[in-house]
């Protein structure tokens, strides 16, 4: 009697053990020797993703390319010395400095000065013997499919914008002084449009000086027709005058004049020169970061294989022991 019961209970007991799984073995991480040992067992792991990201970091580089800013600058003043020879429209009328700088940061940072040196430059002409590639034909004509019937952008738009988007226009508080920054991939191209947009701006406010006092010119013009005719001493004076004015405007148009020969009394330009050295990105920056993601992602996909392994090993362990198990009730 007493062997039939000892028996129940050791099925009992099997029982028991077959629906109660075995607790796999604490973690391993737990302290700071057993991280060290997992990090030992995965070092040819961890190395390997350090590798992987200098190799991501030197793609990366190559991809992005180099970058260049130089800068550009102009000192305005508002306070010109009236001249005997100077006319109403060259007069300037007391207003508020930093409105005017506000009105010249505006100026040099719109479309339309953008628009001007894309023009005068010829940048919307692509250069000679350039074909497009492949993947630039693919992207446009992509885009064309997508754009659903809408008119395509010229390349004027497309310089225009690209422009504006590279550009920076900065200028201290209390302060007459105004920085151009342009960033592009050489330091030529860099330092021609910093000096590109710092110089249409001077040709823009000569231009409309100019055309201010060849409309008065012209007025005072007819004026002394209608007095005097057309053979009397200040009418000859004045056509004269007409005439140099509207020489100066076609110089300026054409691009010809130097801007820091057209620059008014108290107004400085300093010309922005091409950098030796590349701004951005930063090659040691780009390679410690990406080295840093590398070996940060191996070290997460160690610590998941070993908690996988860990979590194998307690189920094997569960099946040798329901085996086991198994073989003593038979």
């Amino acid at each position: 009697m007493s062997t039939m019961k000892d028996q129940m209970k050791a099925a009992n007991r099997m029982k028991v053990a077959e629906r109660t799984p075995v607790e796999p073995e604490p973690s391993s991480f737990s302290s700071l020797s057993s991280t060290l040992s997992m990090l030992k067992r995965r070092a040819a792991m961890i190395i390997a993703g350090g590798v992987i990201g200098v190799a991501t970091g030197f793609l990366a580089l190559s991809l992005i390319g180099n970058s260049y800013t130089s800068e550009a600058s102009i000192r305005l003043n508002f306070t010109r010395e009236d001249t005997p020879n100077a006319t109403a429209s060259q007069q300037v009328a007391t207003m508020d400095a930093m409105a005017l700088v506000n009105g010249a940061v505006r100026s040099l940072n719109s479309r339309t000065t953008a628009n001007a040196i894309v023009q005068r430059y010829g940048l919307d002409k692509p250069p000679e013997g350039e074909k497009p590639g492949f993947i630039s034909s693919l992207v446009s004509s992509i885009k064309a499919r997508l754009s659903f019937g809408a008119p395509a952008r010229s390349r004027q738009d497309i310089m225009t914008d690209t422009l504006l988007g590279n550009v920076r226009v900065m200028n201290e508080p209390r302060s007459y002084l105004i920085t151009v920054a342009y960033t592009a991939a050489s330091a030529e191209f860099s330092a021609d449009m910093a000096n590109a947009f710092v110089s249409e701006y001077i040709r823009g406010q000569r231009l409309t000086e100019l055309s201010d006092a060849r409309a008065a010119a012209g007025r005072d013009l007819l004026n002394l027709s209608g007095v005097f005719g057309t053979k009397h001493p200040n009418y000859t004076r004045a056509e004269a005058r007409v005439k140099n004015l509207e020489d100066q405007i076609a110089a300026l148009k054409s691009g010809t004049v130097d801007p820091s020969q057209i620059l008014v009394g108290g107004q400085s330009l300093m010309r922005a020169d091409p950098l030796l050295a590349r701004v951005s990105p930063n090659p040691r920056v780009v390679i410690i970061v990406f080295t840093g993601l590398g070996l940060a992602l191996a070290a997460f996909l160690a610590l998941l294989l070993e908690l996988q392994s860990n979590h194998l090993v307690a189920r094997l362990m569960n099946v040798v022991v329901r085996e086991n198990m198994a073989s003593g009730k038979q």
